[in-house]
């Protein structure tokens, strides 16, 4: 019998060990009060892809994020995970995606390790695999020194990387990031975007709001760019590490599409 684990999406099943999932978002408005945050947003999220979410401060890329992540709720419009659209989207959402919001959000009275732990307990992470996988990101983010030092006492990008390793434990399919290389140094940087191109070559689904159009440049395989609440543009990005005139030309594209 398979031991495969499954969750119940619009009343077909789909397999938690598929780990390759799509996001397609149409038609999303969210209104606090008077104010739309969102006014239809559509857009589509897939495998093998790292998406940049880009736009002024106020353009709604933090709302948009926290309904992509389930967090948020009370919009209206459709989302689907795989073509499988479902009323239960926070809670499918939740089981195969990490998040990493724009503020470390962590337990200041436990150690990362202590922390780490009690994720991977509730993400259900077999042992073996939980052992695997914080050696190796913890290696990568140079966060060994401080497994045993309470969160609360670390500083902010020690802090950020916690709350990205925190996100990565269970090998999630989807990853959803706001402005999570704040306050990393150069070296972390460069660990993280190693992360995520190997996300990218197992075919996952990344998903990341910046500010840094060097990160767009040297990361990023498409773009959307967010004005007001509203889909300013969207572009595909077709090479990394490209020269100083594409650069200059993607550039141009980002400034023509947030402003006028």
């Amino acid at each position: 019998m398979s031991t495969e684990k499954r969750f119940i999406c619009t009343d077909t099943y789909i397999s938690l060990m598929m780990q390759n999932f799509s996001i397609h978002v149409r038609d999303i408005s969210k209104r606090f009060g008077k104010t739309f945050a969102l006014s239809s947003i559509s857009a589509d999220f897939e495998p093998g892809q790292i998406t940049a979410l880009l736009g002024p401060n106020g353009s709604g890329k933090t709302t948009f994020l926290r309904i992509l992540s389930g967090l948020l709720d009370g919009y209206t419009g459709e989302i689907s995970v795989s073509g499988y659209s479902s009323s239960n989207y926070s809670s499918i959402i939740k089981k195969i995606s990490g998040y990493v919001p724009d503020t470390p959000a962590l337990y200041d009275s436990l150690t990362p390790m202590e922390m780490f732990q009690y994720i991977g307990s509730i993400r259900g992470v077999e042992e073996k695999d939980f052992r695997e996988r914080i050696e190796k990101l913890c290696t990568s983010l140079d966060l060994d020194p401080y497994l045993e030092r309470f969160t609360g006492d670390l500083s902010f990008g020690i802090r950020q990387k916690i709350s990205i390793v925190s996100a990565l434990i269970h090998d999630p399919g989807i990853l959803i990031m706001d402005e999570s290389f704040n306050g990393l140094d150069p070296k972390s940087i460069g660990a993280v975007r190693d992360l995520l191109v190997e996300m990218e070559k197992n075919n996952r689904t990344v998903i990341l709001a910046t500010h840094s159009l060097e990160i767009v440049e040297n990361l990023c395989t498409n773009m959307i760019v967010l004005k007001e609440g509203k889909v300013a543009g969207q572009s595909r990005i077709y090479e990394r590490n490209r020269n100083l005139e594409e650069t200059a030309l993607l550039r141009k594209k980002y400034m023509g599409m947030t402003t006028g």
